[in-house]
């Protein structure tokens, strides 16, 4: 019975993870006006800062979100054929990434290039009175995750335990009884 709920409970956790991952992708755009390619490194005065190795695109986008303001896109590097790119922050907004700034765009097809929507970065400055606003809770990967866990561990306990007290039931609504056996030396 047990093994009936685990493909349910497995669906579960492909949802919520992959729901936590597309919400952070959907904040940019990866048809931008520059193409694929990235800015030169701020290393050499640029505007590409270089986050981690073996991410994917939805993880370097939160990474990008995370800094706010600031981080105007992003783009993964994908080199031969690997699964999972090496991350890679633009530190100006959107409207400041640019030659001047920046120093120079290099193309190349092997980095996928994100912009940052509009109206995706937190605004600043007086609300009106009565306003109302929308706000969504984000919760770490790793959290909801171990809670997606936690929940599906308790739950197939509860399914074990209950199996076993209807085993139980069942023996002895038959007539079974426990029998002792004796210890008995064979000659």
């Amino acid at each position: 019975m047990l093994n009936m709920f685990l493909p349910f409970y497995a669906a579960i956790w492909l949802i919520q993870i992959k729901s936590a991952h597309s919400a952070a992708l959907d904040s940019f755009d990866s048809n931008t006006e520059t193409g694929n390619g990235y800015w030169e490194s701020e290393a050499q005065g640029g505007c590409t800062v270089k986050i981690g190795d073996g991410m994917t695109e939805e993880e370097c986008a939160q990474e990008c979100l995370d800094r706010g303001d600031s981080c105007g896109g992003f783009e993964v590097w994908l080199p031969g054929i690997d699964i999972q790119g090496h991350c890679y922050v633009f530190n100006k907004p959107l409207d400041e990434l640019n030659d001047f700034n920046c120093v120079r765009f290099h193309a190349n097809v092997d980095c996928k290039k994100y912009d940052r929507k509009e109206n995706t970065c937190s605004c600043s400055g007086s609300v009106e009175p009565g306003t109302s606003f929308d706000f969504e809770l984000r919760t770490p990967r790793s959290l909801l995750f171990a809670a997606l866990l936690t929940v599906t561990v308790v739950l197939s306990t509860i399914n074990i335990v209950f199996m076993a007290y209807a085993n139980c039931c069942k023996a002895r609504s038959k007539g079974y009884k426990a029998v002792k056996y004796a210890d008995t030396e064979t000659d």
